[in-house]
């Protein structure tokens, strides 16, 4: 049964806080279809930036909810006109536009037993993020290769220790990635590459209320319980990935581009919801190489 109007004002300022930080994780590739040798280095500094198109549908949503609103000459907002306001409200915390620096550090490592094999590492701040890249193929003048790649990213927060004191919920999120590199290079001065890739990400909420307490709490007062405002919910990231490095064995201007589907209906205040958009996140920078 949907929750009344009452507390889904009562949580609106708390869910908003709660995404305060954002859910935006790291899209970058930052790296060749060709891997590195043997205890060769690559570190690379970029700033990048995320657009979701579903900000800027959910603001348009909301503006017609408040524009409906007006026009009538009386009665309270309907709880769908309220819902679509915290829509837009979520969308703009979870997905808010901006730009993040990134380093990547990235080693060559022994050719055996697997040849073309090589770590990475990157943090934004916020998401830490192994990944492992073996080379499947190269042609026999070396200018063509065909790379794997797996990932795993750990969100440092979801939410302030704060926040999920006062909403009495532990929120963590853990990110899984793996796709195919295809490039193409020209001696050492350029690299072009071109990445199929798939994310899967999984944001849970764990309420911190004690079972006992939970069953205690008078029904009139259920609407109010914390562990009905969040549920576990999963996000796909489905798209592509490209990008360009020019310059001259040391170092590049590394030119990293993103492009995916996102696939995120979550259940908000009992009521499923749909968050699916699409996301654009362009990387400029430097990558050094030893």
């Amino acid at each position: 049964m949907p929750s009344s109007p009452r507390p889904i004002f009562v949580t609106l300022l708390t869910l908003t806080l709660l995404f305060a930080s954002g859910c935006a994780t790291s899209l970058s590739n930052l790296a060749p279809a060709h891997t590195l040798a043997p205890g060769e280095v690559q570190i690379t500094g970029v700033a990048q930036a995320d657009l979701y198109t579903g900000v800027f549908d959910g603001t348009i949503d909301a503006g017609r909810a408040v524009v409906d609103a007006a026009q009538r000459d009386e009665g309270p907002i309907t709880e769908e006109e309220l819902r679509t306001l915290l829509d837009a409200v979520l969308l703009w915390q979870l997905f808010l536009p901006g730009v993040t620096p990134e380093v990547a550090l990235r080693v060559g490592v022994s050719d055996r037993p697997l040849e073309g094999l090589d770590v990475g590492l990157r943090y934004n701040g916020n998401v830490v993020k192994p990944d492992v890249r073996l080379q499947l193929w190269e042609s026999q003048g070396g200018d063509l290769a065909l790379t794997a790649h797996a990932a795993y990213g750990y969100h440092r927060s979801v939410a302030s220790s704060a926040v999920e004191w006062l909403v009495m919920t532990e929120f963590k999120r853990h990110d899984f990635e793996a796709g195919l590199s295809a490039g193409w290079q020209y001696q050492d001065i350029i690299k072009l590459y071109l990445s199929p890739r798939y994310l899967y990400s999984d944001l849970s909420a764990t309420p911190n209320l004690p079972d006992w307490l939970q069953e205690r709490i008078p029904e009139e007062y259920q609407d109010y319980n914390p562990s009905r405002f969040f549920e576990d919910s999963e996000l796909h990231y489905v798209g592509l990935n490209w990008g360009a490095m020019l310059g001259y064995r040391w170092v590049f201007l590394h030119v990293d581009m993103t492009m995916m589907r996102v696939l995120f209906r979550p259940t908000v205040l009992e009521s499923s919801r749909n968050y699916d958009n699409w996301v654009f996140a362009p990387s400029a920078g430097l990558s050094v190489r030893f």
